[in-house]
């Protein structure tokens, strides 16, 4: 079996601002509200994560998604026009972000919430660039 160059799920620093604005909810005085609501949310988080696998070989990028409903996207490196990465603030604080991949025939697959997103785009740029 091919060893992947880059393998990855999502960062757990992802879910980050989602906490935070639960933890509004301990502010508000509803502990009760507060803990089931973080248990659920932390639930979802690892199971969202888990089923949620990105890869980079040498001659392709792989999404592969869905716990009950597998989905799996292949885009081949020869393929790829353009990879882009997005963050924002907290992302940018965190180290974590989205890269797009996009070839030349306007097909996106796009990693979200990748820890080092300009990583992973330097070792795109370098099977690209061959």
């Amino acid at each position: 079996m091919e060893e992947p160059l880059y393998s990855s799920h999502k960062s757990w620093n992802y879910y980050l601002p989602g906490l935070l604005l639960l933890s509004l909810l301990y502010w508000a005085g509803d502990i009760g509200l507060f803990i089931s609501s973080e248990f659920f949310y932390l639930l979802g988080a690892a199971l969202h994560r888990r089923y949620t696998h990105y890869a980079l070989f040498e001659d392709r990028v792989v999404l592969r998604r869905g716990l009950f409903n597998r989905s799996i996207t292949e885009l081949r490196i020869c393929d790829i026009r353009e990879v882009k990465v997005r963050q924002g603030t907290m992302g940018f604080m965190c180290d974590y972000g989205h890269v797009d991949f996009v070839a030349h025939s306007g097909e996106v697959i796009t990693f979200k919430g990748v820890k080092d997103p300009d990583g992973v785009r330097k070792k795109a740029l370098g099977l690209i660039e061959g």
